[in-house]
């Protein structure tokens, strides 16, 4: 609380100079007491820009900070949409082959049946067909054995594209929670 000063200073001829010096400094005092307090506001003033200003970067640099995030969400899930239709265009590959597989193996069994019913007559014809046979069947194990350790890649892939969606996504959240908080704190 700020206190006026009381100062009344004696004059031997009459009360009312004594009355009048005391208005005199009172109305001294509260002018002065009325300056402190319009300084002291105007350095309250400046003081509360400069950190509105400096909220407002703040505000400004999560914001950039967020936007930054979600493009890194969205090119990250564009690349695993990308990677995701591989994966179908080799599981449909997979499947064909596969299919192709149990083609052969009817196709090889038919042959052997073939093979046995004219084994009696054609000795070089067999073992013709039993060559074909192990060749055809060792191909498909190949390439059936490529084609998984190639969709055991591409899972883990997937994988780690998820895993990395996910932070992102906590890291979004985190940013847009610190994002609340400013707002809720920067005057109105």
């Amino acid at each position: 609380m700020y206190q006026f000063r009381s100062s009344i200073y004696y004059e031997p001829s009459d009360s009312g100079s004594v009355k009048s010096v005391q208005v005199g400094n009172a109305k001294q005092d509260q002018v002065r007491y009325l300056t402190d307090q319009l300084q002291a506001v105007i350095m309250f003033n400046e003081k509360l820009e400069k950190e509105i200003n400096s909220l407002k970067q703040q505000n400004q640099q999560l914001k950039q900070s967020v936007v930054d995030k979600d493009r890194q969400i969205q090119d990250t899930q564009e690349s695993q949409q990308k990677t995701i239709s591989k994966l179908h265009v080799l599981l449909s590959e997979n499947k064909k082959l596969q299919e192709i597989v149990i083609s052969t193996n009817k196709n090889l069994k038919n042959s052997n049946n073939k093979v046995q019913q004219l084994q009696q007559e054609n000795t070089v014809l067999k073992q013709t067909m039993q060559q074909q046979e192990e060749y055809h069947v060792e191909e498909m194990k190949k390439r059936a054995n490529e084609l998984e350790e190639h969709y055991q890649l591409m899972q883990n892939i997937v994988s780690d594209l998820t895993q990395q969606v996910s932070q992102l996504c906590e890291e979004k959240q985190r940013l847009q929670n610190e994002l609340d908080e400013k707002n809720k704190l920067q005057p109105k």
